[in-house]
């Protein structure tokens, strides 16, 4: 759905007026002369004569209207993306006539604001109500029918062989891009490109929708088939496949048909501040519906207060910031500012510390260390087999917010604790990724006397690197920050790294090869990394093969998809922060924020900045609450 202004000049149909609670259903046929006839007509929503009905899910594309709908005489504009669906479905569909849909750009009256605001309120109840839901990709087009003829074999596939068996014929016959499937795979590439995968709108429709047929032209495909087709191929873990829009409808279904559906689970369900990051590389046409589109399918729409299109879009954002905080009493949205922030945009446009939703950026299901699935304001939305989880990050305890707002909302100003500043940033080499067009960021040398002298006792040393592992990793041995770090098994792995990295060894991968580079002169404690390497290594026993996996992928998760720099603080501690820290920047603990945050001081405002968030070893547990006195405690005016 669209939201920007209809022009009014585009046709000379007169809506009647709507009540709050009542939609128009229109249905059409085409009169002996072409001519599309239509009838619109108004329906009590909660009727219980309301008429079964369709939703049309699809995008709006270039606002032209070169064809007219006739309804009492009157001629209504049908956008160019919609016409050809109407025209498929006159012809393809028994009964075709008497099947009523609602259709946003033709039931909505777009140049009345307010009914528009008020219509989007009810678009959760009116997806779930109707019979089916139409997903309309467009006309078929670049071999679209290849792509869906691969989909049906896939489907086909996973339900006629065995499991293993459907397995291997998957990998070694229809994966391989130079095998007789190749030009499918080609085809289905260029369907999932179609805008309707990341249009933020189109997900909710999706997921809400009891029975959902997705058309391409003339060939049609249901969800279930679509589903199972897509876990065939997430299983293809080489098949290099822009999907993410795909999948990411398959798991956000999943999550609601898991717990968004009744009312007794959907506290468990998915959050709005989860949605958005998770849609973040999603486009809309008006930047409030990143917000809006989402509230029919999240356990917390009422943070997002009530569609209003006449507010401006800051003033949105910064009430979603606000509210999060007031509902959930937690500060952790203000951490997600750090990669929702528009670079291209006056830095004055938004207050630091709020989220611009109007950034995109690349999907991760965990972005964030306050994406932890043990709090609940937030979460993530892992695998369903994935949702037990064993480790909490909880800088701040249970101690609540206490936070104001200035006049015009732009200034925040809390209470936290300091607990160091930071002294020494590693270099962040670039590593092939999503950023990899940015420029490496240098290694910064400690300057403090607690990183200039050697003053380590024997034994500390050992310790020391053991912590800077946790560091590389967050402490956490997967993704979704589930689990911590136990045992010695991630030690041993980072120790192989490390052998490797010292001796040389051709086969290990290039993100720990160039961090390690870029970083064996760092200091730390008063001693070069390389020199505590060295005696670790010496240390610990590494007979026999060590096979390091599991720490790689976390260190590129940290490193190439979260940009995190290491960093040691000015009296010796050791951390992850974010790619734009800098030498001198305040680590703190808000209070109501689950881990520490980065801030800058700005002289010129006598206030802070907000960075973005901060793992420090040894304070993710509120430690820091109870090691330190109060003349660290402080008020926080954070711009």
């Amino acid at each position: 759905m669209s939201t920007e202004p209809f022009e009014a000049s585009a046709g000379t149909y007169k809506f009647s007026r709507l009540e709050e609670q009542e939609i128009r259903l229109l249905r059409c046929h085409v009169d002996k002369h072409g001519q599309l006839i239509g009838e619109l007509k108004t329906f009590p929503l909660d009727d219980t004569n309301l008429p079964s009905f369709r939703t049309v899910s699809y995008t709006w594309g270039e606002k032209c209207y070169s064809r007219r709908i006739r309804i009492d005489g009157q001629e209504l504009p049908v956008l160019d993306s919609l016409y050809p669906y109407l025209r498929m479905h006159l012809r393809q569909t028994e009964d075709a006539d008497k099947i009523w849909h609602w259709i946003d750009s033709l039931c909505i009256n777009q140049a009345d604001n307010s009914e528009r605001n008020s219509q989007i309120k009810l678009m959760g109840r009116i997806y779930r109500g109707a019979a089916q839901c139409d997903v309309w990709l467009g006309e078929e087009g670049e071999e679209s029918w290849r792509a869906f003829k691969l989909l049906d074999s896939l489907h086909r596939s996973l339900r006629d062989r065995p499991s293993q068996s459907s397995k291997d014929w998957i990998e070694n016959v229809l994966a391989p891009r130079k095998g007789p499937y190749g030009d499918d795979w080609t085809a289905l590439e260029k369907l999932f490109a179609r805008p309707w995968w990341t249009r933020v709108w189109t997900a909710q429709e999706f997921v809400l929708s009891k029975h959902t047929i997705f058309c391409c032209g003339t060939l049609k495909m249901s969800r279930s088939l679509f589903r199972k087709a897509i876990h065939a191929i997430w299983g293809l873990r080489n098949k290099k496949l822009k999907y993410d829009g795909p999948w990411n409808r398959i798991r956000l279904h999943e999550w609601y048909r898991g717990f968004g559906e009744d009312e007794d689970t959907k506290s468990q369900s998915v959050s709005l501040t989860a949605t958005l990051a998770y849609l973040g590389n999603h486009q809309a046409t008006d930047p409030r519906d990143r917000i809006y589109s989402l509230c029919g399918i999240v356990k917390d729409p009422q943070i997002a207060g009530t569609p209003d299109y006449n507010e401006p879009v800051e003033i949105v954002y910064i009430n979603l910031a606000r509210s999060f905080i007031e509902v959930h009493r937690s500060l952790d949205i203000i951490c997600f500012a750090s990669i929702f922030r528009d670079k291209k945009r006056s830095p004055t446009s938004l207050p630091s510390w709020v989220p611009d939703w109007r950034a995109t950026g690349n999907v991760l299901v965990g972005p964030l260390m306050v994406s932890q699935g043990t709090k609940s304001a937030i979460g993530n939305l892992r695998p369903l087999h994935a949702l037990g989880c064993t480790a909490i990050y909880s800088a701040s305890l249970c101690v609540e917010p206490n936070v104001a707002f200035s006049a015009d909302f732009t200034t925040m100003t809390c209470r936290g604790i300091v607990l160091d500043r930071i002294d020494g940033l590693a270099g962040l080499p670039m590593i092939r990724g999503p950023d990899s067009h940015r420029e490496p960021d240098e290694l910064i040398q400690p300057s403090s006397s607690c990183n200039t002298s050697q003053e380590l006792t024997s034994g500390e040393e050992f310790d020391l690197l053991t912590n800077v592992m946790k560091c590389l990793i967050l402490d956490r041995e997967d993704h979704y920050f589930n689990h911590a770090v136990s045992g010695i098994n991630f030690l041993k792995q980072f120790a192989s790294l490390l052998s490797k990295a010292v001796n040389h060894d051709t086969s290990l991968r290039f993100t720990f090869r160039a961090w390690y580079a870029a970083n064996r002169k760092l200091l730390i404690r008063g001693w070069r990394l390389e020199d505590l390497v060295k005696t670790f290594l010496e240390k610990l026993d590494l007979k026999g093969h060590v096979h390091d996996d599991d720490f790689n992928v976390r260190l590129h998760d940290t490193l190439v998809k979260m940009r995190r720099r290491f960093i040691i603080t000015s009296e010796g501690l050791v951390g992850m922060a974010p790619q734009e820290a800098r030498k001198g920047d305040v680590v703190c603990i808000l209070f109501g924020c689950s881990v520490p945050v980065v801030l800058r001081w700005c002289a010129e405002q006598e206030a802070y900045l907000f960075t973005g968030e901060c793992y420090l070893n040894g304070f993710m547990n509120g430690e820091g609450l109870a090691g330190y006195r109060d003349s660290r405690k402080k008020e926080f005016r954070i711009i």
